[in-house]
């Protein structure tokens, strides 16, 4: 259970979610301390993460009462998303015309390769 709130606190981070990161570093780091004790180097592990990700979510306030530009979170926005989908958004396998990279990419190397091979 512990490493599901610490995983979950992982995702949120990289979605510049650093509030909610806390927030599940903090169960994480009460479950360990309950469950091992604080002297265990995993409980200790969970404290350094909680750690950052609270710096993270002060420098992140900071940043808004500043003004600065908030940095791009987009892909929170596509939590309903399927696995598929969301690694589809992160790491499309699609050029801006809807064609398929990797069918172009073999496409162009098969053409490559048959000129190469040419007398």
């Amino acid at each position: 259970t512990a490493a599901s709130y610490h995983a979950i606190a992982i995702a949120l981070s990289l979605m510049e979610a650093y509030p909610l990161s806390v927030q599940h570093e903090q169960t994480t780091l009460q479950i360990l301390r309950a469950k091992l004790g604080p002297d265990d180097l995993r409980t200790q592990d969970a404290a350094a993460w909680l750690e950052y990700f609270e710096s993270k979510a002060f420098e992140q306030q900071e940043a808004a009462r500043n003004g600065t530009r908030k940095p791009d979170a987009s892909i929170a926005s596509k939590g309903h998303l399927s696995v598929s989908d969301l690694l589809d958004y992160i790491n499309p396998s699609h050029d801006t015309k809807g064609r398929n990279v990797s069918t172009l990419k073999r496409k162009s190397y098969v053409a490559k390769w048959r000129v190469e091979k040419l007398p």
